[in-house]
This record gives C-alpha cells, sequence and structure tokens, in this order.
C-alpha cells in the first residue's frame, strides 16, 4: 500500500487539502436540450477524468434556460434519446435562470451571441460568474451551437457531439491552469 493512500490530497500535493469545487451553469433558450444535454456530458467528463487523472478541482454542473418553459419537466424526448443512445441519462427538471445565479456559478456559458447579450444585461454588478459562449472552446469552427429542430433526430446527434467537443475543451481549458 501507498504511503499516502489514505491521506486526502489537494490538486498541489499537500496532505488534507481540499480541492476547489468550480461550478457552471449551462445556458440555452428554454432549458429543454443544449442546456441539459452540456450539463450531464460535462458532469459524465469531470467522472470521468476525474478517475484517470488528478483532477484539480471539483465540479458542480446545471443548466437553466432565459426563458420560463416547461419549468419542472424533464428535457424534451429527443434529448433523452440522444444522451441514452451515449449511455448517458439526467433526471434534471428545466429552470429558468435566476439572477443569484450570477453569484452562486464561476462560469456561466451559453450557446449563442444573443444569449451572451442578454446574460450581460442581466447579470448583477457584483456577480462572480465568468459569461461565455460555450462554443468558444471549440477549436477551428463556427462557435454557435444551434438547437436542433424538433423533427429532426439527427439535428440531435450533431448537437450532441459538438456539445462534447465544446464541454471536453471548456473541462480541459480550466483543469490546465489556462483560468480559474
Amino acid at each position: 500500500m501507498n504511503r499516502n493512500s489514505s491521506l486526502n490530497l489537494g490538486f498541489d500535493g499537500s496532505k488534507n487539502k481540499k480541492r476547489k469545487e468550480l461550478k457552471v451553469l449551462f445556458v440555452s433558450r428554454r432549458d429543454s436540450c443544449r442546456g441539459p444535454i452540456a450539463e450531464t456530458i460535462f458532469q459524465h467528463l469531470a467522472e470521468k477524468y476525474n478517475l484517470k487523472h488528478f483532477n484539480r478541482f471539483s465540479w458542480r454542473a446545471n443548466s437553466a434556460g432565459l426563458e420560463k418553459y416547461n419549468q419542472g419537466n424533464l428535457p424534451e424526448h429527443f434529448c433523452l434519446r440522444v444522451l441514452a443512445e451515449n449511455n448517458l441519462e439526467t433526471m434534471h427538471g428545466c429552470r429558468q435562470i435566476r439572477l443569484f445565479d450570477f453569484t452562486r456559478y464561476d462560469y456561466i456559458l451559453c450557446m449563442e451571441p444573443k444569449q451572451l447579450a442578454s446574460l450581460v444585461e442581466m447579470a448583477p454588478k457584483d456577480k462572480k460568474a465568468r459569461l461565455f459562449m460555450l462554443g468558444d472552446f471549440i477549436k477551428g469552427r463556427d462557435k454557435i451551437i444551434c438547437s436542433p429542430s424538433d423533427e429532426d433526430y439527427n439535428a440531435f446527434r450533431i448537437c450532441f457531439e459538438r456539445l462534447y467537443i465544446a464541454c471536453e475543451e471548456f473541462y480541459f481549458h480550466v483543469n490546465e491552469k489556462r483560468f480559474y
């Protein structure tokens, strides 16, 4: 047995130092598809990489919508289907963003420039959260993560792939000391 195996080591290797918890909120228009998919992917990635690598942070993820829509209900059926197709699931209850989210979360990541403008406009002066478009973390591609058509399941698959890439890039961006 390793002599340090029973110690809770912090990211700098010191004993009994807890990892800093970072909170991320994924914001979409209605919180019925892209937000819950991003939240679920990000939670999966945080668990996956926490097991494979020495993660610098512990993470908490959630999602919310700019509009009041479908509150308290599960995301759209195609959203749940594409998650299941990728061996993921969510019990997320859709919700609308609230003002205290800006002081509760470290990062608020949205899908489109119009959403970012809305978030900047509604953010209180004492906000803690850093506001970004999630697509900004996709290298060399269109930065907008479009809402899939309700009638086109393949669009949900494409959306899932773009969200997976963006969430993974964001995760590594923060964990590699680029910023936090």
